[in-house]
């Protein structure tokens, strides 16, 4: 189980309706802090929602860079609310620009 910078999101943010942050629409490689890896890109300050539908990504996670986060609100200041496809999307682009990852 991956280790997190922060608290989750509250549960009261994933019981209403919260916009959903869209990803940039050209994906560029952000720069990756070197406490992420193969092993937890996906799970360290990333939380699934129960139904896997979307996502709460940590705006310190690398795939904060790459969403159009202007005007987008964070929950409890630090969670953006991403569909799972923008996510796994996101991670592609950073395990194919990053040799070690793969």
């Amino acid at each position: 189980m991956g280790t997190c910078l922060s608290k989750p999101p509250s549960s009261e943010h994933t019981q209403c309706f919260v916009p959903v942050v869209r990803a940039r629409t050209e994906l560029v490689c952000p720069r990756i802090s070197s406490r992420f890896n193969r092993h937890n890109l996906e799970t360290d300050d990333i939380m699934m929602s129960p139904s896997r539908d979307f996502a709460f990504v940590h705006a310190s996670h690398p795939i904060a860079e790459m969403l159009e986060t202007d005007g987008a609100s964070l929950l409890d200041d630090e969670w953006y609310k991403i569909t799972s496809d923008t996510m796994h999307k996101c991670v592609a682009v950073i395990r194919t620009e990053m040799r070690w990852f793969i």
